[in-house]
């Protein structure tokens, strides 16, 4: 089957990125190329987003911690000030 494939400039500095990291010689190779791998290529990309979602769930839950333990130091800290300064106003 034969077809002609008539890219937007912006595909065509795709290929053209894909000729020299794969070292082929013509766009319509690295476009085959493309097209034969298209399952391996979509299956690394999806577990790709897989871990960065992964990964992003993980950085909230370490932000949400640190903010947790940063409330509960201040919580304490104010709760732990409070008899000090009542025995300041009581004269002890």
């Amino acid at each position: 089957m034969a077809f002609t494939f008539r890219p937007e400039e912006k595909h065509e500095k795709i290929l053209e990125e894909l000729c020299v990291e794969l070292e082929m010689n013509s766009k319509s190779k690295a476009l085959l190329w493309l097209i034969e791998n298209y399952h391996p290529v979509k299956k690394d990309r999806d577990n790709y987003f897989q871990k960065m979602n992964s990964q992003a769930k993980e950085l909230i839950a370490v932000k949400n911690a640190i903010c947790q333990k940063l409330e509960a130091e201040t919580w304490l800290k104010d709760f732990c000030s409070i008899p000090k300064q009542e025995e300041a106003v009581n004269g002890r």
